[in-house]
């Protein structure tokens, strides 16, 4: 696990600084009113890497073994570095910065980059572990939000007065548009994951749906966002706006939530199992207008720092939301699961051992008796209605700020 991990954290480095890189280069060669236009076009390509990527996965894991997930895409980074290499045009300016190679290293703001990471982390880790590892009153998580608090001060200051090149410039942050979209950014993120995290577990625990399968049911959400996209840089090459997008973005995004919570209980046809569709295309929407509707509000010369850090927030939105629904998933599953086995007379010694089994193997429904698996399939059926009540939430929370936008002229 441990390697695992240290691969997952080498990955996301590196596919982080590939996303953020890929819009400024598109903002930095096409008008401020075309750059959705062409930022839709990667989102359908990297859409439709993602549409392939799931169920292929799946399917991987189904029949030669998951590491084969990660081994297949070595061959195809490597043909991704050759082409970058050969057709990307280096457009890097040496007059513009005379000091000599070796102090570039000495520029980068390693202790904001640091102290900004530590406090992410702990408002992160207790979403995480609360609830499940530790109780929600333990003095470990009270240390951690503590520690965030301590650490986000650390990051201001170190911005303000002592980086030379910060790496999030405090006038930056004074920018309306920056903190509204990235408010935004971060609550529709979490909503989105929220829904990519529960429909594969949904159809796995109501239909018994192999790994392949049920990567196959985010389809429609990423058509929608692929769809979504295309749509919004459309919509804002030609009327040049971008914020009525965003508020509709938000709503249908909600009212796709709002289905799954009133009519996902179960029994699922394939017409309800659209009801995803509504999300994935609000999403598409709204990362290309978020985009544009912070690039209208800055300075050019802020450009490249503002699209990393909306790219930040989106990603502080996935892994809080991605956090989020799992503790909410965990601790109403276990709750639920408790209640219909105490209605069942089962005592609390083998009660809390099918609830620990259920929650860490979702297959256990599989080989449970009729009476166990019913209950453990009404449970998780029930836990998963209440991650869309997160997703919904925080889909009506990304609508309320986004209020707040301003509408500048392209």
């Amino acid at each position: 696990m441990s390697t695992l991990i240290l691969g997952r954290v080498i990955s996301g480095a590196g596919s982080s600084g590939m996303s953020a890189l890929v819009s400024i280069l598109i903002t930095d060669l096409v008008p401020l009113r075309e750059v959705a236009t062409w930022r839709s076009y990667v989102n359908v390509v990297a859409t439709t890497g993602r549409s392939i990527g799931g169920p292929l996965g799946g399917w991987l894991a189904d029949s030669v073994g998951w590491r084969w997930s990660f081994l297949g895409q070595v061959p195809l980074a490597s043909i991704a570095i050759i082409l970058i290499a050969i057709v990307l045009p280096s457009r890097v300016q040496h007059h513009l910065d005379d000091r000599p190679q070796g102090s570039r290293l000495a520029r980068i703001d390693f202790v904001g980059a640091t102290l900004m990471t530590l406090s992410i982390l702990g408002l992160l880790i207790p979403l995480e572990i609360g609830g499940d590892r530790v109780p929600w009153t333990s003095p470990i998580i009270t240390i951690l939000v503590t520690g965030s608090a301590v650490f986000g001060a650390l990051f201001l200051a170190t911005e303000a007065w002592v980086a030379k090149e910060p790496i999030i410039p405090l006038p930056l942050l004074r920018q309306r548009g920056v903190v509204v979209s990235s408010f935004v950014m971060i609550f529709q993120s979490a909503a989105q994951i929220g829904l990519m995290f529960a429909v594969p577990l949904y159809f796995q625990v109501t239909a018994g749906a192999t790994n392949t399968v049920a990567g196959a049911h985010l389809v429609p959400a990423v058509a929608g966002n692929a769809i979504g996209g295309i749509l919004s840089g459309i919509i804002i090459h030609r009327t040049g706006r971008y914020k009525a997008l965003i508020l509709v973005a938000t709503i249908v995004a909600a009212t796709g939530y709002l289905l799954l919570i009133l009519r996902w209980h179960g029994d699922t046809n394939w017409l309800e199992s659209l009801y995803i569709f509504p999300g994935g295309f609000g999403m598409g929407i709204v990362q290309s207008a978020l985009f544009i509707s912070i690039q209208a509000a800055i300075d050019p010369a802020f450009t490249a720092i503002a699209t990393s850090t909306l790219y930040l927030t989106s990603t502080v939105g996935f892994l809080a939301g991605l956090a989020g629904v799992s503790a909410v998933l965990q601790e109403a599953l276990r709750k639920g699961l408790d209640r219909r086995l105490t209605n069942l007379g089962f005592p609390d010694g083998k009660k809390w051992s099918i609830i620990e089994r259920a929650v860490s193997d979702v297959h256990y429904i599989d080989e449970a008796k009729p009476p166990i698996a019913k209950a453990v399939m009404g449970s998780y059926i029930e836990a998963l209605t209440w991650t869309h009540v997160l997703s919904f939430a925080c889909s009506i929370t990304a609508f309320l700020g986004s209020l707040f936008l301003q509408q500048h002229r392209l």
